[in-house]
């Protein structure tokens, strides 16, 4: 299993060859080769712009060999072959060695909208060394500026994803150098969610527009500038086709009378999707996305009341994907979708009949310790004033079915129609609890200094303010990984916005944890200052 990596070893498991010019001439035209040029090439750069002239004329290979003083040919090894990769982008791409039959390394490139590179200093950094990082170019600013001011023609020919296959980033001077020698990588933009629209969209046109001088020339389509990047690719022809999307609905419609899975797939599709028109669906289909909301009201005809029950699910399932209001994406107005902030739709998009079922069906696996704690929460939740401080904290060994009793008592009170946040110190313990999210995400819990004690960013009038004086309760999950200040930093924050002195300004919180497993991390710190910080 010690076995030496080596390239030999690697061909063995990865390979491919040139297609058969006979048995398979479709992919063969991938990477035809017919033509020869003698030239005398002293770099790549000059070489692959011979390259990029005789394709222009309908050469398909191009054999490079230089002629010395003497007049003997010698085929230059370095640039053996040139291969045509992608028909769609005529580049051709010259390598020492068959990138089809190596492992080249992968480099990782950035990416980000205009002035919001990300800069990375050490805490000790002066003032002046952070800005001075801050103008410095990243690898797609360097980018842009080598394409403005190259005098080679092929820089203007490469796309920001190519650039590590022929240059290599001087980090020390945010330049872009040539390669020298026979090293090769190939460039990996990182991945983008839909989610962040513009950043995805400046995404897709650097791997679609060569040779761009600047972030306005990428939105410039023919001579015209675009106020963003999804109008330019708009422009470009790159958005989805929605006849595929049409035909994804059609088969769910056609295989399902679940209109409810209808509406949560076509949601998903409207956040997730980059179709130019969105809401063309919407209106070829509208009486099979409503249907059942005229079943359920004993109707036989549609109106726009039955309309705007299925447009406000739609709108439901929106939020929970991520998306914003349904408008934005050209589909009607759902009922006060303009006025509900995306945070308080979310917690208000459970559906009841749904967790009363459920609740109802693990009534009888609670066992008598963990029916103790749901019957107190509750009676503390409905009698939430009889008490100076309804703190409860749930201290039980890990597998013992605490995230179970409080998936328990958050579907219970959204069951009820109350408003029930869940929180835990980690991300993948957020995971385990129904809606959950990290407590630094729900509650705006600032990153402070060990001994610091101050609230969280949450201002008195914001949605999120409203959120937290609508909660019946707030659970947390896995708190003894929490640095105490966390839980301080919400105490104050909770009894400022309530006007209410009483520990978390008398909500009833639900804490779980071991302390068998992991106390707070300290940077530097030992032990005891483990102990120190822990609730």
């Amino acid at each position: 299993m010690n076995e030496r990596v080596t390239a030999e070893r690697v061909s063995h498991i990865i390979s491919a060859e040139i297609p058969n010019k006979e048995a398979e001439p479709s992919p063969y035209l991938c990477v035809k080769y017919d033509a020869h040029i003698n030239v005398e090439c002293s770099n790549s750069i000059k070489a692959i712009a011979y390259v990029t002239k005789y394709v222009n004329k309908g050469c398909d290979r191009v054999l490079f060999s230089k002629t010395t003083k003497d007049g003997t040919v010698n085929e230059i090894k370095n640039f053996q072959e040139a291969r045509y990769i992608n028909a769609n982008e005529a580049t051709w791409k010259i390598f020492g060695f068959d990138i089809y039959k190596s492992y080249p390394p992968v480099s990782s490139l950035d990416l980000h909208l205009e002035g919001e590179n990300e800069v990375f200093y050490d805490e000790n950094s002066s003032k002046g060394t952070v800005t001075a990082k801050a103008k410095q170019d990243t690898q797609l600013t360097a980018f842009f500026k080598l394409c403005a001011k190259s005098d080679e023609k092929f820089v203007s020919t490469l796309y920001y994803h190519q650039m590590p296959q022929h240059f290599c980033f001087d980090k020390a001077h945010s330049v872009w150098r040539e390669r020298k020698g026979n090293t090769f990588s190939l460039g990996r933009i990182r991945a983008v969610s839909t989610k962040t629209v513009e950043l995805f969209y400046l995404r897709l046109l650097l791997t679609h527009k060569a040779g761009p001088t600047s972030f306005e020339d990428l939105r410039t389509v023919e001579g015209v500038t675009y106020p963003s990047y999804r109008e330019a690719v708009k422009a470009l022809g790159l958005l989805s086709d929605e006849e595929t999307w049409k035909t994804t609905i059609l088969e769910i419609i056609n295989h399902t009378n679940d209109r409810y899975r209808l509406r949560e797939t076509y949601a998903s599709m409207l956040v997730f999707s980059d179709l130019d028109d969105q809401s063309g669906i919407w209106e070829e289909a509208k009486d099979l996305f409503a249907s059942d909301f005229l079943h359920q009201n004993n109707l036989t005809e549609y109106n726009e009341e039955i309309y705007l029950d299925a447009l406000d699910d739609i709108q439901k399932h929106v939020w929970n994907c991520g998306g914003g209001l349904i408008t934005t994406y050209g589909l009607p107005a759902s009922r006060g979708g303009e006025k509900t902030s995306n945070v308080i739709r979310r917690e208000k998009s459970y559906n009841k009949e749904k967790l009363k079922k459920q609740v109802q069906s693990k009534q009888d696996l609670l066992n008598d310790k963990q029916r103790q704690v749901y019957d107190v929460v509750m009676y503390r939740v409905n009698n939430q004033q009889k008490y100076e401080n309804n703190g409860i904290f749930v201290n039980a060994a890990g597998g013992t079915g605490k995230s179970f009793i409080l998936n328990m008592l958050l579907d219970t009170m959204r069951s009820e129609g109350k408003m029930a946040l869940a929180v835990a110190s980690s991300g993948i313990a957020a995971t385990v609890l129904n809606g959950g999210r990290t407590a630094h995400n729900m509650f705006k819990i600032p990153l402070m200094e060990c001994n610091e004690i101050r609230g969280c960013s949450v201002k008195k009038n914001s949605e999120l303010a409203k959120l937290l004086e609508m909660a019946s309760l707030i659970v947390w999950d896995e708190i003894v990984m929490a640095n105490k200040n966390t839980l301080t930093a919400l105490d104050i924050t909770l009894r400022d916005i309530l006007g209410n002195e009483r520990f978390m300004g008398g909500k009833v919180f639900v804490c779980a944890g071991d302390f068998r497993q992991i106390l707070p991390v300290i940077r530097g710190g030992g032990k005891c200052d483990e102990l120190e910080h822990c609730i």
